[in-house]
């Protein structure tokens, strides 16, 4: 006597599902992964910029509360009172009193320009910024801080 079971599935069966299975997750999986990669990309940059926009805010408010005589540019470097800011390596570094902290990262230029007037007084000082993004684009950052005369 013999049983037969027509249960279950034969393997061509079986094929023809994971088939149209991968089909289904292939696209899917390939968006996902897009999805990190282009966060992880937008997270650097966010973090590139924010760093710099943070160096060239601190720099320009210590260069808008000090007197003029107090301000010195010499080799891309700034002196404001006791601060000096200067570039090592890719780091924008802040020092204080022989104390040195670094304020922003991902630094690949750092100009500092100052523009006397007629009589050779500071009128106003030029910063330019270059970031680098591991992954991504550099960005430049700029100001002129024009110096109040007090």
């Amino acid at each position: 006597m013999i049983i037969k079971n027509n249960k279950g599935f034969t393997l061509v069966e079986l094929l023809v599902a994971l088939g149209i299975l991968s089909m289904v997750l292939l696209p899917l999986t390939m968006t996902v992964t897009t999805g990190y990669r282009t966060f992880y990309v937008q997270e650097e940059n966010i973090d590139v910029m924010q760093n710099g926009r943070f160096a060239l805010d601190r720099i320009t408010n210590k260069i808008r509360k000090a007197n003029p005589e107090d301000l010195e540019v010499s080799n891309n470097t700034l002196k404001v009172d006791n601060y000096t800011y200067y570039k090592q390596g890719t780091q924008l570094m802040e020092k204080i009193n022989n104390t040195s902290n670094d304020i922003a990262r991902y630094i690949e230029t750092f100009f500092i320009t100052k523009n006397d007037n007629s009589q050779g007084q500071i009128k106003s000082i030029d910063i330019t910024i270059i970031l680098k993004s591991q992954r991504s684009k550099d960005y430049t950052l700029k100001t002129t801080v024009y110096i109040r005369n007090r």
